[in-house]
């Protein structure tokens, strides 16, 4: 509940708390299974990856990843078929996400099977097949922010966790790790990355944080989390000052501002966002909805100014116009234009 993810996502009108609930729930009905011996747990675990799978396409088979990677690891490929009843378990499966197909069959949809399941279900997910290093640092920085402040921790969590072989918990320890490895590897090589994608890593990291805690005497658990906090702060306060000039220097509206000052004439604006400059020249903007509006305000030769994004500039237009000047928002370059 204390992490940045599991605090922000929270509040936050989208589907990844309720697809982190149906998959947390789905991983404790396997344990209820494994651990405890209780067979109802199967058909809860596949009802809650059902769940899941409605709020977020498979995606929701990040659950069934992690029991069979544990089965696998436990009781080898023999066993694994036949403890998690995987035949009936996945027709249970196809039932609870059919009505989806139903759907879609009786709306005639064959654009909801191209926009939503081939390409946010399916595509998204593939691998990117990048090979610049960002394709590594970007999966690590976003499951760390996601873990903050517990991320400091967590190293120390896992190493320990190796290390001892979970000598205490010679069973939830390795499933701890499966768990956590799986979710980030398979959100990892996905090809889009976004950091609430590795809310799911949330509950198996602050399980193996608070076995690790849980192992610590009062003194060094002080100590390790007044360390874990401070490094934390200061790298946030590094990171918003780091962040903070990037910023600063993505956006420039200087010219911009200083040609506008010097004559009261209307601001118009396309494919440029306008509340971003009613902001920062403190002047209402006109958007022009499309191209035909754009060519109809030149074709008028009415008096003011436009504001285009380079992109958008169209070479007819150019030459009807004068540029006055230039600047960017969030990166992108635009030109400022006189009747």
């Amino acid at each position: 509940m204390t992490t940045y993810g599991v605090f922000t996502m929270a509040r936050v009108p989208m589907p990844d708390m309720m697809f982190c609930f149906a998959l947390t729930g789905a991983v404790a009905a396997f344990i209820a299974t494994e651990f405890d011996g209780r067979r109802w747990g199967l058909a809860l675990l596949y009802s809650m990856i059902g769940v899941a799978f409605w709020t977020k396409g498979p995606a929701a088979l990040l659950a069934l990843a992690v029991a069979v990677g544990y089965t696998w690891a436990t009781h080898g490929w023999a066993g694994t078929a036949r403890r998690l009843a995987l035949a009936p378990g996945l027709l249970l499966l196809v039932l609870v996400v059919l009505p989806w197909w139903l759907l879609d069959a009786a709306a005639g949809g064959g654009e909801f099977t191209q926009r939503i399941v081939l390409n946010d279900w399916l595509l998204w997910y593939f691998p990117a097949g990048k090979s610049s290093w960002r394709a590594v640092t970007d999966p690590i920085g976003q499951a760390l922010t996601i873990l903050l402040p517990w991320a400091t921790l967590l190293p120390l969590a896992v190493w320990s966790a190796l290390r001892t072989g979970g000598r205490e918990s010679p069973r939830a320890m390795p499933l701890l790790l499966i768990w956590a490895g799986t979710v980030f590897f398979l959100v990892a090589v996905s090809q889009q990355q976004r950091m609430r994608y590795y809310l799911p890593l949330c509950p198996p990291a602050a399980l193996l944080v608070a076995a690790w805690c849980s192992g610590r005497t009062s003194a060094h658990r002080r100590v390790a989390l007044v360390g874990g906090w401070t490094v934390a702060a200061l790298g946030l306060c590094l990171w918003h000052a780091h962040a903070s000039a990037r910023h600063n220097e993505a956006t420039d509206l200087r010219v911009i501002a200083r040609e506008i000052s010097q004559a009261p004439k209307p601001l118009y604006a396309f494919d440029v966002p306008e509340l971003v400059l009613g902001f920062y020249l403190e002047r209402p903007v006109e958007l022009l909805p499309d191209s035909a509006r754009l060519q109809s305000l030149v074709a008028e030769g009415r008096s003011g100014y436009l504001v285009i994004a380079d992109r958008a500039l169209p070479g007819a237009l150019a030459s009807r116009l004068h540029r006055l000047g230039g600047g960017r928002v969030n990166g992108r370059p635009l030109s400022l234009f006189n009747d």
